[in-house]
């Protein structure tokens, strides 16, 4: 899986970057047959994800989600979380910064992971299993693999 690291100066850039997407789950969350609309959106927006860096050059060479840092002009890997509920790997993803919290704190174990702000384009385009957009909030919603 191929996931770019956005290149956000602050977080009034981050709200106003996550922003078409968490509207248009606001509108659509009831609604899985919009499954398609909201994969399409999400290819061109940004979002967040729970994973860690690597700390040494030869974690680099570990099994991960590759991701370019803009600003360092260099290539790394990271580790984003998932995990399964009833057989079914997710991939959790966030377009809400309180989502994430909140998840975070149903999730103990996800505590010292450090959030990433993606392009989403390439994690959509690669990703095997489902996409749950904003788990355990108002907003939550699950793309099934592929597209």
């Amino acid at each position: 899986m191929v996931a770019n690291v956005a290149d956000i100066a602050d977080e009034g850039e981050l709200l106003l970057g996550l922003a078409p997407l968490h509207l248009l789950l606001e509108t659509v969350r009831t609604q899985p047959e919009m499954a398609e609309r909201v994969r399409a959106t999400l290819v061109g927006s940004i979002c967040m994800g729970l994973g860690m860096m690597p700390q040494s050059p030869a974690a680099r060479g570990q099994q991960g989600v590759p991701w370019r840092d803009i600003r360092a002009h260099r290539t790394a890997n990271v580790e984003l979380v998932h995990f399964t509920d009833n057989d079914i790997e997710y991939l959790p993803l966030w377009t809400d910064p309180n989502a994430l919290v909140h998840a975070a704190t149903v999730n103990p174990q996800w505590s010292g992971l450090q959030p990433l702000v993606l392009q989403a384009k390439s994690v959509v385009e690669t990703a095997r299993c489902h996409i749950i957009l904003n788990p355990w909030s108002d907003w939550e919603f699950v793309l099934p693999p592929g597209g």
